[in-house]
């Protein structure tokens, strides 16, 4: 991201910048709407992830073979699919109970895609 958001305070040693502008970006958001429509975007985009995470265990697990895993998942996989399950009903409860609160939710998490490959190409060439 800016670099001026990665520097830190000479005595604190704490990213200030970064701090003061997601300050200010929460006070923005608790402006904007009711506290609802930020919890409908934030737990239908964060069940999303949290799905998708516990679904890459399946490809960690394919793609490490035979190797004794570096982490243990208990009662993989069938823990593992009984979270992905409920992942998927609750995104699905939050497209049912507010299919307007979901679709803006969707749509911000589209325009995140442009973004991350504009950063990730501004890396490369620095």
């Amino acid at each position: 991201f800016f670099a001026s958001f990665a520097r830190l305070h000479p005595r604190w040693h704490t990213p200030v910048t970064a701090i003061v502008v997601q300050g200010c970006w929460a006070i923005i958001l608790v402006y904007s709407g009711s506290y609802g429509q930020l919890l409908d975007y934030v737990v239908f985009a964060d069940w999303i992830f949290f799905g998708l995470t516990a679904a890459t265990l399946f490809v960690l697990r394919r793609r490490d073979g035979d190797t004794v895993p570096a982490y243990r998942a208990p009662g993989h996989p069938v823990s593992t699919l009984l979270f992905i399950a409920a992942a998927a009903w609750v995104v699905a409860g939050s497209i049912g109970s507010n299919p307007g609160n979901a679709l803006r939710g969707i749509v911000l998490l589209l325009l995140g895609v442009p973004v991350y490959h504009y950063w990730q190409a501004r890396l490369r060439h620095s």
